[in-house]
């Protein structure tokens, strides 16, 4: 059973406990070891080495000494000529030792479930101890973006993984969610935890705990694709709490106006390679496949842009003008200085980064720092209360660039520089409002497992390249051709059938595929069919109830005439041969004369009878009852 595990699973406790910050969560940690180790003083540096053998957890030496001094407040310990001496029985009070023991049961639950999952889906044996290396691996991916503000190392021990192991993991995260929520919320919490334990790691923390009241954020294009939700519902869930959140505390939202301009050209773009439908999923960006894969028509992407702005404004997001050259001059910086360490950070962290095709973003980038320090005026401060304005970016590797050129050019690293990445400033707005915590959490891990759940680049270019030899061998349609290519059911196969790893792609795939989504689609039509039969069976047993109602609507109606008739043509009959039966006038003589000549002439002619008549009268009276109630189709 993984300690580290555990121990993240705990500081989320603690979390819910305390309702404070981050070191308060530490001190049960603190006075459990304490108290097993029963020191008689505590030396940090000796500390920091049994805290992580016995809590699986890597806590560097400034941190721990932050935890003691917090520590000696709470009056755990106290200092006596330079050194921490334990304070036995305040130390007991907050030994969790038994909470521990709970922690550790939920643990086993949740990594024999996916012990079971690996088997049962994908007939792969992992054991207990394989999961738990498998989940310690799934946290340190999120280490990144987490650490992005700090040069620290992770917390958590080092694991490894490969891409099916690390496909399982999320595969079974996503399959949890519905079926197993208490599992899942046990996962939710132990990434909470991690980030519990991450926010240790930063040196400067405390200026970030300001509020965000006056705070002008301007946000990167991938951001605001995301808040609208053009890559995805889960993401933008993610996205559209944490900007509630942020607004909750008075920061407003805003984008410079080339980063709308290039907001505005993306969709453009996504609009022309639909129309086209020259569409490589391998190369297209998050946009776009989720426009195709979704099927978007070309109309609906023409609204999007033509709403643009108006978009923006429901979600309160301003467009800002380009600040002016003249009356900022003096805040202008250097801007090849950044490129070069934007060029070098990026080419470090991916060998194969080209930065021709780059270019023009990083352009872009570089000018939405340069507006931020025009905007600050030269203003330097380590509250994020105090500074003014921020450009937020989904870009890790853009936010530490930033960081490194701000601390170059001003030689300090205690305030704030112009660009943080976003899960860092979500994470600093979420440890200050502990209700949301889990929500915004949640939303976060979903759509991390939605993403990753989707097949790569180079996974998706080795799917293309064999469907394009299917294509001119004849052996798919151009029909098949495009839904294998573009059709979301297709990629989520793709990626199911390699488990993410294109070392498992072979020649039969993309035909497996492609019998799979034949199959989903037959099967859709016959569930499509059989309810079109039940309803249209529904329908006749309405129709046929309705119809005899009609008919016997119609009967009494019909009777009520026909006897009528008999009356009238009967009293006419008689009147003409006896018409001192009553007093008449000449006008009511010729009508009842008349009436009998026509009815008498129409029946010699026409073969007219009234009886004959109240048949038809029957019908007809039916068949408009029918109308009325069932439509203009008649029901015979």
């Amino acid at each position: 059973m993984n300690k580290t595990i555990v121990s993240l699973a705990l500081l989320k406790c603690n979390w819910d406990r305390f309702r404070k910050d981050h070191l308060e969560n530490f001190m049960p940690f603190l006075a459990t070891l304490i108290n097993k180790k029963a020191y008689n003083v505590i030396d940090s540096a000796e500390i920091c080495k049994d805290f992580e053998a016995e809590y699986g957890l890597r806590i560097p030496q400034f941190a721990m000494v932050s935890i003691l001094n917090r520590a000696r407040k709470r009056e755990l310990i106290r200092k006596e000529e330079r050194q921490f001496i334990p304070e036995p029985e305040k130390v007991k009070e907050l030994d969790f030792s038994i909470a521990a023991n709970t922690q550790r049961r939920q643990q086993e639950k949740v990594l024999k479930a996916f012990v079971s999952f690996a088997w049962k889906k994908y007939s792969m044996k992992k054991t207990v101890e394989d999961a738990s290396r498998i989940l310690l691996s799934f946290l340190k991916n999120r280490d990144s973006k987490i650490l992005s503000a700090t040069c620290e190392e992770s917390a958590l021990p080092t694991v490894t993984s490969v891409k099916t192991e690390k496909y399982l993991m999320y595969s079974f995260i996503e399959a949890i969610r519905n079926s197993e929520p208490k599992l899942f919320k046990y996962i939710v919490d132990i990434a909470i935890g991690h980030v519990l334990a991450s926010a240790l790691l930063y040196r400067e923390f405390k200026k970030y705990e300001g509020k965000l009241k006056g705070l002008n954020l301007y946000l990167d294009t991938t951001m605001v694709i995301r808040l609208l939700g053009y890559e995805g519902k889960e993401i933008q869930e993610a996205y559209l709490e944490l900007a509630e959140i942020i607004a909750s505390e008075g920061a407003k939202f805003f984008v410079f106006e080339h980063t709308y301009d290039e907001i505005r050209a993306a969709l453009t773009e996504d609009l022309q390679r639909i129309q086209s439908r020259n569409i490589n999923l391998a190369k297209a960006k998050p946009s776009l496949k989720f426009f195709v894969q979704n099927g978007y028509k070309p109309s609906d992407i023409e609204s999007i842009i033509v709403n643009l702005r108006s978009v923006f404004l429901q979600h309160k997001i301003r467009i800002a003008p380009m600040p002016d050259l003249d009356r900022f001059h003096a805040y202008q910086i250097n801007e090849e200085e950044l490129r070069s360490i934007i060029v070098k950070i990026y080419t470090d962290r991916n060998p194969n980064f080209n930065q021709e095709e780059s270019r023009n973003t990083i352009n872009r980038d570089i000018d939405s720092i340069g507006h931020i320090y025009k905007l600050r005026r030269g203003h330097k401060t380590g509250n994020i209360n105090d500074v003014g304005s921020l450009f937020v970016t989904s870009n890790v590797s853009l936010a530490l660039a930033s960081s490194v050129f701000d601390e170059t050019i001003t030689g300090d690293s205690s305030h704030i520089p112009p660009c943080l990445n976003d899960v860092f400033v979500g994470t600093l707005v979420w440890l200050r409002t502990p209700a949301k915590v889990y929500s915004v959490n949640e939303k976060r891990l979903i759509a991390e497992c939605c993403a990753a759940l989707q097949p790569s680049d180079e996974l998706i270019d080795m799917f293309n390249k064999e469907v394009k030899k299917l294509k001119r061998a004849g052996t798919i349609t151009d029909n098949d051709y495009y839904a294998l290519r573009t059709h979301r059911v297709a990629m989520n196969l793709l990626a199911e059938k390699t488990m993410g790893d294109p070392r498992n792609f072979t020649q039969k795939t993309a035909e497996e595929v492609l019998q799979e989504i034949k199959k989903e689609e037959y099967e859709k039509y016959l569930i499509e069919a059989k309810e079109h039969q039940r309803t249209k069976e529904e329908k006749k047993g309405i129709g046929d109830n309705v119809k005899m109602r009609a008919d016997q609507i119609a009967k009494v109606i019909t009777e009520i005439i026909v006897a009528l008739s008999f009356i009238a043509f009967g009293a006419s009959t008689v009147l003409q041969f006896f018409p001192n039966i009553i007093t008449w006038t000449w006008l009511l003589r010729c009508v009842f004369a008349l009436t009998s000549l026509l009815l008498g002439g129409f029946s010699i002619s026409a073969q007219f009878n009234i009886l004959g008549l109240g048949e038809k009268l029957k019908g007809g009276i039916s068949n408009d009852i029918v109308k009325f109630f069932m439509g203009s189709k008649q029901t015979s």
